[in-house]
């Protein structure tokens, strides 16, 4: 019920990014555009695969740690780092909006994951009665979403 009541909050939260994201998916053999990203002017042809990966090797890691604390931390000096050079800096401008993207899609990739895990191994009747603790997935899940919020939230409090 939990795992339920989860992927319906995850769905919400990500809903907008699903056009997103199946566009990147079909492309994903193909050098992602940047101008799916939003990044402006002149910079588009700067942004490489290699770019996005990096991020998206950054974000993933990030969220596999399990103790939120440190995870927070390292997001907060991350994001303070680049919120604080993007008044000066288009890298790190760049590095913002590629971050709040790569995110989305990221999370939307987890999800579906999950998703599909969970049908291969839907729940028994007596799972209800014994809590056990989340799962990896679970937990990256919660830890993607947490990501998203304090980026976000620390973006919009900087501008």
């Amino acid at each position: 019920m939990k795992l339920i009541y989860f992927a319906l909050l995850f769905v919400s939260i990500f809903e907008k990014a699903d056009a997103f994201c199946s566009h990147i998916q079909q492309a994903s053999s193909h050098r992602i555009s940047p101008i799916l990203f939003g990044t402006s002017g002149d910079n588009h042809e700067n942004i490489g695969q290699s770019e996005i990966e990096e991020i998206r090797t950054l974000i993933l890691t990030m969220s596999k740690e399990q103790n939120d604390e440190k995870r927070r931390k390292d997001l907060s000096d991350l994001m303070t780092k680049k919120v604080e050079e993007s008044r000066v800096d288009e890298e790190a401008k760049r590095f913002l909006e590629l971050w709040d993207q790569t995110l989305i899609l990221v999370g939307g990739e987890v999800q579906e994951e999950a998703r599909l895990k969970a049908m291969k191994n839907p729940p028994q009747e007596n799972d209800n009665m014994n809590p056990k603790e989340k799962s990896d997935d679970e937990l990256q899940l919660w830890a993607l979403v947490d990501m998203m919020v304090q980026s976000k939230t620390m973006v919009k409090k900087a501008r």
